[in-house]
Order: C-alpha cells, then sequence, then structure tokens
C-alpha cells in the first residue's frame, strides 16, 4: 500500500496515499456491484471510447508482451497508450500517453477530476487509478490502447472493456491463489474471463497444456501460439522472451488489416523492446557502486515458480558460458510466496544464497523469517539492507542476481 503511494512529488504522493482511504481493502473482486461503474458513468463512461484496445491478462508474461507489441507498432509509426501494473518507481509508469509516462501536471489534474466524480464512493485504489487512466487514455487521441489486468480477469476492473479488438492470455501459472484458486484449470478460467465472443484470442504457449480446453470453451476464435525459431536479436534477455515475442507477433499478423506492419518494424521493435525489471543488467545504485570490479549485477521481478523456471535457464545459460564464474542469488520474497518452490530450479545454478528484507510489500517479510522457510542444507547469509550484499562479493568474476520482487527494485537503483 505505502509502495504504491510513493512519489518524488509530495503532493502526488499524498493525494495517491488518500485513495486508500476510500476503501481500505487491497483487492475486492465485484465489478458488476461495485461503485467503480458509477464513478465510470461520472466520468462521461471514458471506457466506451478508448482507441482500439488489446486486453491481456496472465500470470507471467504480461509486461514483457505489450513492450514488444508498444515497440513494434511504434517503429511503424502507429501511437500507442499503455496501461500496466505495478510500477517500478513512480505511480506515472503505469499509465503512458501516446508512447510517454503521464507527467505529474497531468495526473493531477486528472487526480482532482477523478475526486470530484467519485464524491467519495468506496472504490479501491486499483478501480481509482484505473478509472483514471481510462479517462486520461480517452481525452488523448492515440492509434491503439493496450491494457493489462491488474489481477486475475474475470472480475478485474479492466474487464469492463466490451469490444477490445483482440485479447491475449500470457503464461498461467499458479499465483494468487487466494483469490483465484488452487487448482491450475481453476486459475485458467479467471484469466479466460477477458475473452469476449467474436473477438480473437492469442494464447501464448502454456507449460500447463491443461489450460486449453478452458480456453476453447471460451470461444472458438482462440488461436494458440507456437514459439518461433526464425525470431529477430530480442531487446529482452532471457530464453522465455522468445515465448512473449512469439505471442506479440502472432497479435500484431492477426491485425495486419487494421494495423500493418513491416518486416522491418518488426524487426527494430523487437530489437529496441525495454521492459525495466526483467532481466534487466543494473549499472547504478548504491549495491553496483560498492561491488567489486568483474561483478556484474542483474535483477528480475520474479515471485512464483514458473518466473523462477525462465530465471533458471539464464543461470544455467551463464554458468554453460563461463563454469568458473560465482553465481550469488539475493532473495527477497513476500510471505504469501512458498521460497522453496521458487528455488528449487536455481539451487543447482547458484554458489551462495543471501537472503535479504522485504518490507515495502504487500505482505512484508524479514530476511531472518524468510532464512527460516528455506530447506536448505547450506549456509544461507541475511541482510537487512540490499546495499550490505556486496561485502560477501570476492574480487573475481562473478554475477549477483537479485529476484523476488518487485518491490526490492527502488531499494536496488537507488
Amino acid at each position: 500500500m505505502s509502495y504504491d503511494a510513493i512519489h518524488p512529488n509530495p503532493q502526488i504522493a499524498t493525494r495517491l496515499k488518500s485513495i486508500y482511504d476510500l476503501h481500505r481493502k487491497d483487492n475486492d473482486f465485484r465489478l458488476e456491484r461495485s461503485p467503480y461503474n458509477e464513478l465510470l458513468s461520472a466520468l462521461g463512461d471514458p471506457h466506451l471510447n478508448l482507441p482500439p484496445t488489446i486486453h491481456l491478462a496472465g500470470t507471467n508474461g504480461k509486461g514483457s508482451t505489450i513492450a514488444f507489441l508498444k515497440s513494434v507498432y511504434e517503429s511503424q509509426g502507429h501511437s500507442v497508450h499503455t496501461y500496466t501494473s505495478p510500477h517500478l518507481l513512480t505511480f506515472n509508469e503505469r499509465i503512458t500517453l501516446s508512447g510517454e509516462s503521464i507527467s505529474d501536471d497531468r495526473l493531477l489534474h486528472y487526480l482532482d477530476e477523478i475526486d470530484a466524480a467519485n464524491n467519495g464512493r468506496a472504490v479501491t485504489f486499483f478501480e481509482y487509478t484505473t478509472a483514471l487512466a481510462f479517462k486520461a487514455m480517452a481525452d488523448t487521441p492515440a492509434d491503439l490502447c493496450i491494457l493489462e489486468t491488474g489481477l486475475g480477469g474475470r472480475l478485474d476492473c479492466t474487464n469492463i472493456i466490451e469490444n477490445p479488438i483482440a485479447t491475449i492470455i500470457t503464461a498461467i501459472g499458479y499465483d494468487h491463489m487466494d483469490f483465484l484458486g488452487h487448482s491450475i484449470t481453476d486459475i485458467a478460467q479467471e484469466k479466460a474471463g477477458i475473452i469476449k465472443e467474436n473477438v480473437p484470442c492469442i494464447v501464448a504457449p502454456q507449460i500447463h497444456p491443461e489450460t486449453h480446453t478452458v480456453f476453447k470453451e471460451k470461444s472458438k476464435d482462440v488461436h494458440f501460439v507456437e514459439t518461433r525459431d526464425d525470431l529477430p536479436h530480442l531487446g529482452l534477455v532471457g530464453d522465455h522472451q522468445k515465448q512473449n515475442a512469439s505471442t506479440a507477433l502472432a497479435t500484431i499478423d492477426l491485425l495486419q488489416n487494421q494495423f500493418s506492419v513491416t518486416d522491418n518494424a518488426i524487426q527494430n521493435g523487437l530489437k529496441n523492446a525495454r521492459w525495466a525489471g526483467r532481466m534487466e543488467h543494473i549499472t547504478q545504485g548504491a549495491l553496483y557502486d560498492s561491488l567489486p570490479p568483474h561483478c556484474e549485477l542483474w535483477f528480475d521481478c520474479g515471485h512464483n515458480a514458473e518466473g523462477a523456471r525462465a530465471i533458471s535457464t539464464q543461470l544455467k545459460a551463464w554458468k554453460d558460458e563461463n563454469p568458473a564464474r560465482d553465481i550469488h542469488l539475493v532473495l527477497g520474497l513476500a510471505t504469501d510466496k512458498n521460497p522453496n518452490d521458487f528455488l528449487s530450479p536455481l539451487l543447482s545454478h547458484i554458489n551462495s544464497l543471501t537472503c535479504v528484507d522485504l518490507l515495502s510489500a504487500r505482505n512484508p517479510q524479514t530476511a531472518q523469517k524468510l532464512k527460516e522457510k528455506v530447506d536448505l542444507k547450506q549456509d544461507i547469509k541475511t541482510e537487512k539492507l540490499l546495499r550490505d550484499v556486496a561485502k560477501n562479493i570476492q574480487e573475481m568474476p562473478a554475477i549477483l542476481f537479485i529476484t523476488g520482487s518487485v518491490y526490492l527494485y527502488r531499494d536496488l537503483v537507488t
């Protein structure tokens, strides 16, 4: 909660924090019975006046798929709005208008407008800010709009969109099970709630093939993507990004009649795609400055078993490339995540494990509490602060890999 409201502009920070006073519950799945609908009506139903919209749901890969789509379409000269969450450093990142993060001035303008229209209704933070995003995007001309669900799909407040030009289901995995269900098909059912009749749905490669039946039952216009082996160079690191890029390209192919894209734009777009916090090489911040020479610093916000498998593939590639180079893993994990499930695919590729405090997350956890949950015989170090991890790194070629939560990113790069 407090992390979402952190902002370098004190006026915006105060306004964001005040949204939580409207409705104290972080997540409240109630799309059809929420005062959110009344708020949208008071704003003139901006969700009905958006540019042609692509809507995404899934457990992993939504942000990266959006990054590829946005980069390719912009390489062709199309203007694109996006709405994603959570953010890494400032709330402005969540809303891009024609390619640029919403400015502080415009954000304050829309905070005023939403406050006046809402008139104190008990909407959640995400309902309020989604209405704000819809209003800003409806007011700003663009060729395309790309929306990411916040949690789930069926009851997510972005699912108020009635006629997207396409829906995308990215990789489905086990996460947020208290809200979405404990079986993979239950989770898939919730994600599949964004699928609309007579709207093409593009389904990314899945490691749980039983989800395919769920998607087929929702619509006849479902397209299952296979990972392409003819991709050009990608701007995002990791073998798993081939799946996300393939999903983006399948969507672009299906929409060619509406939004034509050349091969050259595809190559440039895939090469220039950027998505911070996902397998990112970090070259700034207090921790980076204190590392010995020849030690690379990397970060990925993966926090579930599927995310860990993607990280594992990259760690193995680095080990195969240079077996003499140590890989030191630093983990900060929320209390609702299973550390042993997360660590299982990683342990064979790392030389040390350090747990760090994660106190800004919605479900905070200290390094010591995390260490006590880990079933591992080898020595596990603990640190309260990320910047103190450097003292454990010897002066030799190494990779320091930080992972487990998006909420570690701010402390890492500032």
